[in-house]
């Protein structure tokens, strides 16, 4: 839920570096200039509308975000080891998680490569990038079972947006993560896209839960070339070859 406190802050932490609020690492907005939001209530008190506790989680949100908007590893060390016991510093790394996904958006800006202070934001522990789970649990645990390319289309998106690290080697591992947590089996268009990724490699396959007979009807789909290809490089029986 929402919190509204009222404000006793202390701008001085917002002019050390005038510099850096209101500039971005990647010249857009910073994430210091988003950690709070300030509005004045009906009895003309200025209050402060955010997810943290209070003024000193505040404090310390704010010293890390201006690091962070800096990319100093250097100084979040310092303020880690100045606040990192604290209950306020353990609140405040969340609020920053949360806010850099929305500073540094990777579903918004998709089509255009942003600069993003990654090596202060791993040295405090947060990121901006969704995590696999995120952006494919609820695609393989619903939308397999309707036989959708909801999966395949999201996995294309993951693999093409400029701003998203992960490769088709780690979408693998989420999917074989997802088969064993959730007993999810993938449809007929998903393994027909898998089959091409993975080289029609019959045993990542297997661990997928695809059987012999999903991968001879996946098989169907593809070109007389692809289905030699796939038969010569040994991947295949010759009774699941479907000419």
């Amino acid at each position: 839920m929402q919190k509204s406190a009222v404000v006793n802050f202390d701008y001085s932490i917002l002019s050390e570096d005038n510099a850096v609020l209101g500039t971005a690492f990647n010249g857009g907005q910073s994430l210091a200039s988003c950690v709070s939001s300030f509005r004045t209530n009906p009895f003309g008190v200025m209050i402060m509308d955010c997810d943290l506790p209070d003024r000193k989680a505040m404090d310390i949100a704010v010293k890390l975000a201006m690091a962070i908007d800096k990319n100093s590893p250097e100084e979040i060390r310092f303020l880690k080891a100045q606040y990192g016991s604290t209950k306020e510093f353990a609140s405040a790394k969340e609020y920053l998680d949360r806010k850099a996904k929305q500073v540094w958006d990777v579903f918004y800006n998709r089509d255009k490569k942003m600069r993003v202070p990654k090596e202060a934001m791993k040295t405090l522990g947060v990121t901006n990038l969704p995590s696999l789970e995120f952006m494919l649990g609820d695609s393989v645990r619903l939308f397999e079972k309707d036989g959708s390319s909801t999966t395949v289309d999201t996995i294309r998106s993951i693999l093409t947006n400029k701003n998203l690290d992960y490769t088709f080697e780690d979408i693998y591992e989420y999917l074989l993560f997802a088969h064993k947590k959730y007993c999810c089996f993938y449809n007929l268009k998903t393994v027909t896209y898998l089959i091409e990724w993975l080289d029609c490699d019959v045993e990542k396959l297997a661990a997928l839960g695809v059987d012999d007979k999903t991968i001879t009807k996946a098989l169907q789909a593809f070109s007389f070339t692809a289905k030699l290809k796939y038969l010569f490089k040994g991947n295949l029986k010759l009774s699941m070859f479907p000419l």
